[in-house]
Formats: structure tokens, sequence, C-alpha cells
């Protein structure tokens, strides 16, 4: 298996390190988006969104203060019927989680003990599989290809009755590629008949190909596919840790009883706005 060093080295080649951030704003930009100094270091492996939260998210944030006296359950449950309606699923299909992170956890809780196992391409974002290990659950890792590249067809040949879980990460981190969709498309269909397919979707919407598919689909067909999204990155929200897994209903239901910390109130309330304010979605997603 290549070394994180080997790989880093071989990424230049392909301009997997070449940064040319735009960073110059407007005056209203500044105003509407980022009302603070970017800093002076760039932590690259944290991927964090230098601009969010919007101004209309931080007011939001301000206006829940009142509610701080509440526990979350209802205020969750309005944002997991937003989130249904957005991708057309059932609101018990929904997962409201303490950022992505705690669903990645939570899953492997769900389905890996010791003595199962999970597929996973390398390199890839790690949490999920860490967490297996802990619980004494092994890795079969598939390295990416010379394209850094899911190697697909390698992960579905080595799927066997003990894989619990196929995790795919898409767009990949680190490595920044994405599956191409017909091949997606038809590895899901096949693999999500022999064991159950995460799709972490954190940074799905960066993907520049028109049409792209996401796995939701497959959830909406009723595959044994769960998706996980976040708002820590495209939304700007990293610090106020809210995320979202996405499955049908009976994979939902098993995964929901090991949420811990779900989320609190004015990320959750910030959430909310943030579905609504398109236009720091666009400047988002163009910088």
């Amino acid at each position: 298996m290549q070394s994180r060093r080997d790989w880093l080295k071989a990424s230049v080649g392909i301009g997997g390190l070449v940064l040319s951030p735009n960073l110059s704003l407007s005056a209203k930009e500044i105003e509407n988006f980022r009302p603070r100094k970017l800093e002076s270091v760039v932590r690259l492996s944290s991927n964090e969104n230098p601009y969010g939260p919007s101004k209309k998210v931080l007011n939001r944030i301000k206006d829940s203060f009142k509610y701080g006296c509440r526990y979350p359950g209802s205020f969750s449950d309005e944002l997991a019927d937003i989130l249904a309606k957005k991708h057309g699923v059932d609101p018990e299909s929904i997962i409201i989680t303490g950022g992505s992170r705690e669903g990645l956890k939570i899953t492997a809780l769900t389905y890996t003990k010791h003595g199962d196992e999970i597929i996973a391409g390398y390199p890839t974002y790690l949490t999920m599989m860490k967490y297996a290990e802990h619980r004494g659950a092994s890795i079969n890792w598939v390295p990416v290809d010379e394209n850094k590249s899911y190697d697909l067809d390698e992960i579905e040949k080595r799927i066997s009755a003990n894989t619990k879980l196929v995790f795919l990460c898409n767009p990949n981190n680190p490595t920044g590629t994405i599956v191409p969709a017909k091949k997606l498309i038809d590895f899901c269909d096949v693999a999500s008949k022999k064991a159950t397919v995460f799709s972490d979707e954190a940074y799905y919407d960066y993907i520049e190909t028109p049409n792209y598919p996401s796995m939701i689909n497959a959830v909406r067909r009723g595959d044994n596919v769960i998706v996980s999204k976040t708002f820590s990155k495209v939304y700007g929200m990293a610090g106020l840790r809210l995320g979202y897994l996405i499955a049908k209903p009976e994979i939902a239901n098993k995964i929901r009883k090991n949420v811990v910390a779900m989320s609190n109130i004015l990320a959750i309330e910030a959430a909310k706005e943030a579905l609504s304010d398109k236009s720091f979605y666009e400047f988002s997603v163009s910088k």
C-alpha cells in the first residue's frame, strides 16, 4: 500500500497540491458573507470554509438564544422535515447528528463488532474505519488507482459474507477525485445487494459535473445505501457541529438508536437559515 508520503509526492504531479484561491471580496460580500478577517494560517487538513457562517445565519443564531432553555427534539424534527422535502425522502429517513463525524461513528457502532469487516479505498477519510477498528472490526483497504480514484471493480470483488459496510467518500478526501457517474450508479446497484454502502457526500456541493447523481437516489429506491451530509463545508458551519444521515426508514431507525449528541438548538436553527440562504451558498461554491 502507498504510504502517505509517497501519495503526497505523486499528487504534486497531478496538481493535487496546487492552490489558487480567489480571496478578493467586494464590500457587499464582506458585509454579507465574511464579517471578519481571514486568518493568516490556512489549515489545509481541516478543509474549513473561511467565509461562513453568513450574516443571515449569524442573526438567526442570535435570535435563537431565547430557545436555549429548551431541549432540541422538536426543533430537530422540524429540520428533518425540511431536509426530507429538500431530498425527496420520508422524514423518518433523516437522522440529525452532531456533525457528520457522529453519523460516521454511530453507523460503525450499528453495523460493526469484533470480527466484522468494512471495505474502504485508501487514502480516504478515516473516522468511520478508526472507530470500527476500536470495536474489533477489520478494514479491507483497497488502494486508489493510478488516477487517485476508487478502484470500484476491486472493491466489488472483495465483498464477502463478512462485509458489513462498503465506505465511499465521494468526492474523496484527501484525493479530491470523483467516481464517474455511471460507474458509481452501477457499483451501488450491485454492491448494495451484498452489503450496505455508505456514501460520504461532505463535498458533493463542489462537484462541477452537470447532473452528477447523489446516492440519495438509491435511498429513494429502497437500496441498502446510507448517505452522509454536513453543514461544515459549503455552509461554513464547521464549528456549530451539524450533519445528517439519509437512509431508508428501516435502516435509519436502527442507526437512530445510537445517536448521542444530535446537536443543539443554535446549530439546528442556523442550519434552517443556511438552507434558505441561496446567495451565500452560491458565493461559497464559486469561491
